[in-house]
């Protein structure tokens, strides 16, 4: 602005208003170290009294902060993962800087590993432009299942809702998928996907008035980190009201309301919803009531 400057000796209100500043470091594509910023023609009132003298100060370029966070994935036991050194995702690069590879490595990855979760490090990451920042690595999970683990132990139909159970190892994610024709091969997911707490696990199905349906387990492609839904808006005509939040298309996200926040009964919305865009909406009938207060959350 060219009022980044301190003055001693002037006498008799005489004053500098501006200075000419200049710095190489204060371009968005300067790289981390110290810059000289210069100064120039100044300007005031009574400055022809004075023979003026300019101190050069310095400008810092600190690094940027850049976070490489590995992808979780899944395997069976017996089943071997090589890691290329592209598994990752990365916040925070300004510029043209890129990161090319990274180091991974997990204890789960050999054939070897007995089922259960395992984490997937990450370093040395690699690209151009990096010393420009201070990077952090964040693991991902590698989720090592024995496929004959899940399968499924009973189905149940109470007052047309399908309780099916199978299975599972904690912290797994599966699937649930059913058809209505076994002479064709439409298996359709039964969202959300699930992640097992324990050694068994349940979701339910409504099939309404199908004469018979046939279900399956599988497990679910692991998932890469999403940002937290952030409600954008919540919009009322009459008993109608409709929430829009942040979304990542593919995901499934479930909307939750409470009408007394002195007590945690938060409902479900149902059903949940799969994203297809940045953002997406679900419209809820409030029933009149005085107040209404909602949350989104990542059913997956």
């Amino acid at each position: 602005a060219g009022t980044e400057f301190t003055v001693t000796g002037l006498l008799n209100g005489d004053a500098i208003t501006n200075l000419m500043l200049a710095s190489a470091g204060a371009a968005t594509n300067a790289t981390v170290g110290n810059y000289t910023i210069t100064a120039a023609s100044p300007q005031g009132i009574g400055l022809s009294n004075y023979s003026i003298f300019i101190n050069f100060a310095t400008m810092s370029v600190t690094p940027a902060n850049l976070t490489v966070t590995a992808n979780s994935t899944a395997k069976t036991v017996g089943s071997t993962v090589t890691f290329s050194g592209t598994e990752f995702v990365v916040a925070g690069l300004v510029n043209s800087d890129t990161v090319t590879s990274a180091t991974l490595a997990s204890t789960g990855a050999s054939a070897g590993a007995a089922a259960g979760t395992y984490p997937i490090t990450v370093t040395n990451a690699a690209g151009s432009g990096l010393a420009n920042y201070s990077i952090g690595y964040i693991a991902g999970a590698l989720t090592v299942t024995n496929s004959g683990l899940f399968e499924i132990t009973s189905i149940k139909a109470t007052n047309g809702v399908v309780t099916i159970t199978w299975n599972s190892v904690s912290n797994q994610l599966y699937q649930l998928q059913y058809n209505d024709d076994l002479t064709t091969t439409n298996w359709t997911d039964v969202t959300p996907t699930v992640l097992a707490t324990g050694n068994s696990t349940s979701t339910t199905n409504a099939p309404g008035a199908v004469a018979h349906r046939f279900f399956r387990v599988k497990l679910a492609t692991a998932l890469a980190p999403a940002p937290a839904p952030q409600i954008l808006s919540i919009i009322v005509a009459g008993d109608e009201a409709v929430v829009t939040w942040t979304s990542v298309a593919g995901r499934t996200y479930g909307l939750q309301y409470n009408d007394d926040l002195s007590t945690t009964n938060w409902a479900d919305v149902l059903p949940a919803v799969t994203a297809t865009g940045p953002t997406i909406s679900k419209t809820n009938m409030t029933g009149g009531a005085v107040m209404r207060f909602y949350r989104v959350w990542l059913a997956e």
